[in-house]
């Protein structure tokens, strides 16, 4: 299992936008997308609150904008 997988799995955030943004590779910098803990439930269901880092393979920060949900994965596989 891939360390995207991983972290997907941990957060029960298949199938989502975060999902394939992951999946698509590493980039650099920020990127947006839904939140998959709050955006189902929010009045502007498409407004893209969660940003994203994943520059290198091992590597993933996201914080909500709007929900506060803040985790990461680092080198070691270690999720928060």
């Amino acid at each position: 299992m891939s360390v995207v997988d991983r972290f997907l799995d941990h957060h029960k955030a298949f199938s989502t936008e975060l999902d394939d943004l992951l999946q698509s590779g590493t980039f650099s910098g920020w990127k947006r997308c839904r939140c998959p803990k709050c955006s189902d439930s929010r009045r502007k269901k498409s407004d893209r609150c969660l940003g994203v880092r994943h520059p290198e393979e091992g590597d993933i920060y996201v914080i909500c904008h709007n929900c506060g949900w803040r985790s990461g994965f680092d080198d070691a596989n270690r999720t928060s």
